[in-house]
């Protein structure tokens, strides 16, 4: 039963980072994560007891606020981010035709 708890977790936190950063909105990917959430802390209580169910929930959240602020931070993104420049220059074709001209 531990690891499902600890499955549970992982995966609505899994599902709040997807739900905040890729996919916003949709709130499928939010309901799920507090569903699992809910569960692997339900769990927690109903197999362990009051102490134990304390001691996950509370870890729960941290881990939850720590998650989400270290995925928000800018200096996590900048190792996606593409950093290179274009050093090109476009080739400049006159044109034939300019304004005013006849047909």
């Amino acid at each position: 039963m531990l690891t499902a708890i600890i499955i549970f977790i992982v995966l609505g936190v899994v599902l709040t980072l997807l739900e905040l950063l890729v996919i916003p909105g949709t709130t499928i990917a939010g309901i799920g994560a507090f569903i699992l959430l809910a569960l692997g802390v339900f769990f927690s209580y109903s197999t362990y007891g009051i102490k134990t169910g304390n001691y996950v929930l509370g870890g729960t959240v941290v881990f939850v606020i720590i998650s989400v602020g270290f995925s928000l931070r800018s200096k996590t993104w900048k190792r996606f981010m593409l950093n290179s420049t274009v050093d090109g220059v476009a080739n400049t074709i006159e044109a034939d035709l300019k304004p005013g001209d006849t047909g």
